[in-house]
């Protein structure tokens, strides 16, 4: 089984670097990321966690967590999801205990920050859901090397995956927020980076901005192509976990 593991890692791996480098391409000249880009992934990650005896609640409530982000983040729907999915996750930590409990409710709460695309957009949330899925048992490569294998971790990944996010996507805000003083930010309640409306600036590249009118301003807000933070995110975790836990 120890061959089959690492094969399966080894695929886990090419497949979620090809699919967040496509995703970065795409959200970076279009801002948008392909629905379908991940599924590939979602399905390497339920064969792992059935060939490693995963809890058979861990595979079935994380594939849908997964399916359920193909509904539309803007509806009560999806938000009234969130809440069930976290409520249900955080149960189950007494049901097949910490780890497996824990890693269904972080994939819940990323699940959650997709309502309303407020800030990560659907395409990264399902991004994001399907490498902390495929990944639960994954050691990295500094570990690794210590054990001469693949070998199963007693801390939750998706815990590192999301730090490891979180710290490229600060970059990416900083780097947001040097661009809206730089073209004279105007404070519009709600939307965070906004500089007035310069139709010069978006006609340069339409995709990277998100254009609106709100208490008599029209605005456009800078629009981060968080995919990228994603792989570089990812890219870490494979190779040492991350940083704060070391």
């Amino acid at each position: 089984m120890a061959d089959a593991v690492s094969v399966l890692n080894y695929a886990i791996i090419v497949v979620a670097i090809a699919s967040l480098l496509y995703g970065s391409y795409t959200d970076v000249k279009r801002r948008t990321v392909k629905a379908l880009l991940f599924v590939p992934l979602m399905l390497l990650g339920i064969a792992i966690n059935l060939v490693l005896h995963a809890p058979y609640i861990f595979i079935v409530w994380g594939s849908l967590i997964f399916v359920v982000s193909f509904l539309d983040p803007e509806t009560y729907a999806y938000g009234i999801m969130a809440a069930i999915f976290i409520a249900v996750s955080a149960f189950t930590m007494f049901l097949v205990g910490y780890f497996w409990g824990f890693q269904l409710l972080i994939i819940s709460v990323v699940y959650a920050m997709g309502f309303t695309e407020r800030l990560f957009g659907i395409g990264d949330i399902k991004g994001i859901i399907a490498v902390m899925f495929a990944s639960t048992l994954y050691t990295p490569l500094a570990d690794s090397v210590l054990y001469g294998h693949f070998a199963y971790v007693d801390f939750p990944t998706s815990l590192s995956i999301l730090v490891d996010t979180a710290i490229f996507s600060i970059l990416f805000l900083a780097y947001a927020m040097y661009l809206s003083r730089k073209h004279g930010a105007v404070a519009v309640k709600g939307e965070p980076f906004a500089i007035r409306y310069d139709s010069g600036l978006a006609g340069r590249n339409e995709q990277a901005y998100k254009i609106g009118e709100k208490d008599g301003v029209r605005y456009m807000a800078y629009r981060i192509p968080f995919m990228v933070a994603i792989l570089l995110g990812y890219i870490m975790f494979m190779i040492m976990g991350s940083p704060i836990f070391l």
